[in-house]
């Protein structure tokens, strides 16, 4: 602003001396004007720009369960990032920042294709859930991701207090609490534009996956129907998963009209409450290294056991990728979008 406001004296002054000369002052007014329309642009791109130091509200757990807010301070931008989630490394590719990334690991499902061959170049430090030694071992100056992986267990990363006493900054994803919705994905990755100072990609991306959202809500179910998470729990026998605190999931699926019949249970669910529940459509989560899907599917049609419920009925068991769901990224939309086609197509729905 001080560089304006001289330019803005300098030209008033050039005035008031070239006055004299009508062909002087008609060049220098053609010249500054130009001058000055390109400084308001300079301004305007660098009110765009990170100011380091950064300090970005974030989430703190001791429980895994509970989170307060907690601040993370950044001196720069990060250089050496590690993701605990595919979904998550997969936003930070889709803004450029493919070559901050010095690991990945619970890869549990599909790649969005339009990111694949960079995402290709992501060093793997697991292919399931990896512990703090193997984070560490990848000498991040950030961890990102799930909320609930930030945990000093085998499966997690590391508490968030931990990782910051070693002076590794943390990111929780928004979308990964619970209560959260497709506009904490999008505070997601408006925060993580400001980190890594590139808002203007972050933007742009928003404004894409927001376009994107609304064309799948427009494939929404006419008629409300429920769903229940199921899943193998061994031997073909099905397990419900009362799914109350999958966050922006269920938000999304409120969008398309599918309600979770599960979600005001507590605890285990058994087969008997299952079958009074009733729901329309089962859920079932492919990933890998998991069961057969198709012989999981062709278990639970089969049961005796389950025969009364509607979704075993309808012929109504929706599979969905692990990633697309419960990488809390942007291929949710993918995701949904195809779950909405499989709802439309199935003629029992109707």
């Amino acid at each position: 602003m001080k560089k304006f406001s001289w330019l803005v004296f300098a030209f008033i002054l050039f005035l008031l001396v070239g006055c004299s000369n009508p062909e002087q002052s008609n060049s220098a007014d053609s010249s500054n004007t130009e001058e000055e329309t390109n400084t308001e642009e300079t301004a305007a791109s660098d009110s765009n720009e990170t100011q380091y130091p950064l300090t970005i509200d974030n989430y703190l757990t001791t429980d895994g369960v509970t989170y307060e807010t907690h601040s993370q301070t950044f001196e720069e931008a990060p250089s050496k990032v590690v993701a605990n989630t595919q979904g998550m490394a997969e936003i930070l590719v889709h803004l450029g920042l493919t070559d901050k990334i010095v690991g990945v690991s619970a890869l549990y499902g599909e790649t969005d294709p339009e990111i694949a061959e960079d995402f290709a170049k992501i060093p793997v430090i697991s292919e399931g859930y990896a512990s703090k030694e193997l984070v560490v071992g990848a000498d991040p100056d950030f961890v990102m991701g799930r909320a609930g992986l930030f945990q000093d267990a085998e499966w997690g990363v590391g508490s968030i207090t931990g990782l910051n006493e070693l002076g590794i900054n943390t990111f929780v994803q928004h979308a990964s609490l619970t209560g959260g919705t497709l506009d904490s994905l999008y505070k997601d990755i408006e925060d993580i534009g400001k980190i890594f100072n590139v808002q203007d990609a972050a933007a742009e991306y928003i404004s894409e996956l927001k376009e994107e959202q609304s064309a799948i809500e427009e494939k929404a179910s006419e008629k409300p129907l429920t769903y229940a998470y199921v899943f193998d729990g061994g031997e073909g026998k099905i397990s419900p998963d009362p799914g109350g605190d999958y966050t922006f999931i269920a938000d999304i699926l409120d969008n398309l009209n599918l309600t979770n019949a599960l979600a005001d249970s507590e605890g285990t669910v058994s087969v008997e409450q299952l079958v009074e529940i009733n729901p329309d459509i089962f859920i079932l989560s492919h990933y890998a290294g998991g069961p057969d899907t198709q012989a999981t599917i062709d278990s639970f049609y089969n049961d005796e056991a389950l025969q009364s419920i509607n979704a075993i009925k309808n012929k109504a068991i929706m599979v969905i990728d692990f990633n697309q769901f419960f990488g809390y990224g942007p291929t949710i939309l993918d995701g949904a979008s195809k779950l909405a086609d499989d709802v439309a197509a199935n003629e029992n729905l109707k």
